[in-house]
Formats: structure tokens, C-alpha cells, sequence
């Protein structure tokens, strides 16, 4: 998490950059943990069934980049692979 707050760090001034988290924990439950951690994201809570089913993933955490044509660019569960490609986007 350290990392990914760090990679949110570094486009605070970008208004084309935006970070979201989902997860299928109840809301309640998603701001306690992030009281806990900190975390940087926005979070949402989701039905577990929404994503799996339509993101069509079962693996945690899932990373997608998703450029400003609302196309997935990149999906993967390794945060520097997420990092990696989202700085070779913002040509960096």
C-alpha cells in the first residue's frame, strides 16, 4: 500500500489521473480499514458478485489503467506493472 500511495503522491496535480478502489467489503467496514491504513484511493464497496462476474476477476488486488477513451489499457495484479504503465502514459 506504502507504493501505491506514493504513485498517488506523485499525480496530485494531474486533473486527467484518477485513483479508485473497489472492494465487496460493506462501507462501514472500508472506512475503518482506511482510518487503519490511510489509503490514498477512493474506495467503493461493490457487490463481490460485480466483480467477479462483470469485471470478470477473482483475483486480489486487480489493477486496471484505463485511458481517457475509457479503453482498459492494462490489467494486472502486480502494482509495478500498474505503475510502469500508467507513467508511460502520462509520459513520464
Amino acid at each position: 500500500m506504502p507504493e501505491l500511495n506514493a504513485v498517488v503522491d506523485k499525480y496530485q496535480n494531474r486533473k486527467d489521473i484518477l485513483f479508485v478502489s473497489i472492494a465487496f467489503d460493506s462501507k462501514a467496514s472500508l472506512i475503518k480499514f482506511n482510518k487503519r491504513k490511510g489509503f490514498k484511493y477512493a474506495i467503493a464497496s461493490v457487490p463481490e458478485t460485480y466483480i467477479e462476474q462483470t469485471l470478470n476477476t477473482n483475483a486480489y488486488p486487480t489493477h486496471w489503467v484505463i485511458n481517457k477513451d475509457g479503453r482498459i489499457v492494462k490489467r494486472t495484479n502486480e502494482p509495478d506493472v500498474m505503475i510502469e504503465t500508467l507513467d508511460r502514459l502520462a509520459g513520464i
